[in-house]
């Protein structure tokens, strides 16, 4: 599935096949650093365009001219910290009250994950920067069918991203503007009780007449809540993407593997010792390679990841408080069941792409042991070859969150049983 994004026409080359591929201009592949000064983008490759649009617009995108960058992260982070303060101000007021307290609790924490993400990916965006990079080569490097298994894969991704990027959007949409709509239908068919029976936000903005303006309450949320999502979206879909190209590479060193020592291939080319090391060289280093890029990802996105895991796990038990306690509100058990789902979603999102990579490389390993290593004719340097790919692959490879916690869904099981326990207790003390 492609998508058509803008860029300047110096930086959208196309193939042999006439499909867009990446560029990377010759000064800029060595610094990238100087590609931010004074350009938009030097990465253009549609499946990626999702990404590039919500990182561009957040200021975060690593190509883009440092002018730009600059004043999106400003105007966009002093937005967000427009309700952020005002509304721990409001929750500090409220630490003596615990039920009014938890309601307020879960739109702080967000604000929390959004501020701790966007500081983050400012801080990694150098070795965001390498992992494009990296994709950019090998979008040029591999050809024919080992470049089609690059772009399956990538557009699985995508298509993943667009239904992840449908949710969050919506769901981000129903929580903030709910209260929008029940207010206006107080305004436009007023009734003896108000419909919005709850105020749509704790927030203290100092000066009483801005605490009782529910419409400038409401619009403000909304406008915060939609920035800081597009932080999460623009982070996460990249993260996926990524893993994708990570498994396409796995993918493409286990058909190799399966290709080059075939038995009826070896017969044919009646086991020509120098072909076969020259070939089985080239897929070493090509896995070589891979576990390079496995190394800047993770340094990329280490640091990521554990925000995310930190700062999801207390919002998803708080959520789900929060749904037990409004059951008799119907307009708040919709927004806090679509927070907590949400909430839930973003946990998949950053453990189940890195049980991808752990099952693919595994795919290496199983692709050596089925091949025809005990062969006689295999000559002795290919089965030494072989014998290093081996043992290197069966230790799987796997991503972690600040190299304290492995992702996968083993974790993200052990995560969920986490919160029923929290959320079990706190249910207790209420």
């Amino acid at each position: 599935m492609h998508v058509s994004t803008v860029y300047p026409e110096e930086y959208s080359p196309t193939n042999e096949n006439n499909e867009p591929t990446a560029q990377l201009s010759p000064e800029h592949r060595d610094n990238p650093e100087e590609a931010n000064a004074g350009t938009t983008t030097h990465f253009n490759i549609p499946y990626y365009s999702l990404s590039y649009k919500f990182l561009y617009f957040c200021g975060l995108w690593p190509f883009q001219s440092l002018l730009t960058s600059l004043f999106n992260k400003t105007l966009i982070m002093c937005t967000i910290l427009s309700v952020f303060i005002p509304q721990l101000v409001k929750l500090y007021k409220l630490r003596h009250i615990l039920m009014v307290f938890l309601l307020s609790l879960s739109s702080d924490l967000y604000y929390v994950h959004i501020v701790s993400k966007f500081i983050c990916a400012i801080l990694c965006k150098k070795q965001i920067a390498k992992v494009l990079e990296k994709i950019h080569q090998d979008f040029e490097i591999h050809k024919n069918d080992y470049l089609a298994v690059i772009k399956a894969y990538s557009a699985k991704a995508y298509k993943i991203n667009m239904a992840y990027t449908v949710y969050m959007l919506n769901a981000a949409f129903v929580f903030s503007a709910f209260p929008l709509t029940l207010h206006l239908l107080d305004i436009a068919f007023p009734r003896n009780q108000t419909r919005l029976q709850e105020k749509p936000r704790f927030i203290d903005y100092g000066v009483e007449q801005l605490n009782n303006n529910y419409l400038l309450i409401i619009l403000h949320g909304y406008t915060t809540d939609t920035l800081g999502i597009a932080i999460i979206i623009g982070c996460d879909t990249l993260f996926v993407a990524f893993t994708h190209h990570v498994c396409a590479l796995f993918s493409i060193i286990h058909k190799k593997l399966r290709e080059t020592l075939n038995e009826q291939v070896l017969k044919k080319r009646n086991y020509d010792q120098d072909a076969l090391y020259d070939e089985l060289a080239q897929i070493v280093q090509l896995h070589n390679n891979t576990l390079d890029f496995i190394v800047t990802l993770e340094s990329a996105f280490s640091t990521l990841n554990l925000v995310t895991i930190g700062c999801a796990t207390l919002p998803l038990t708080v959520a789900g408080q929060q749904v037990l306690m409004s059951k008799s509100n119907i307009s708040e058990w919709i927004r806090f069941s679509l927070f907590g789902g949400g909430e839930v979603i973003h946990l998949i999102y950053c453990n189940w792409p890195s049980q991808q990579i752990r099952n693919h490389s595994q795919l290496v390993h199983e692709a050596c042991y089925d091949s025809q290593w005990y062969d006689e004719k295999l000559p002795d340097k290919c089965k030494q070859l072989l014998k290093l790919m081996m043992l290197r692959s069966q230790k799987e490879s796997i991503l972690t969150a600040g190299k304290i916690y492995y992702l996968g869904l083993a974790n993200f099981a052990a995560i969920m049983k986490a919160c029923m326990s929290y959320f079990t207790v706190l249910s207790s003390l209420i």
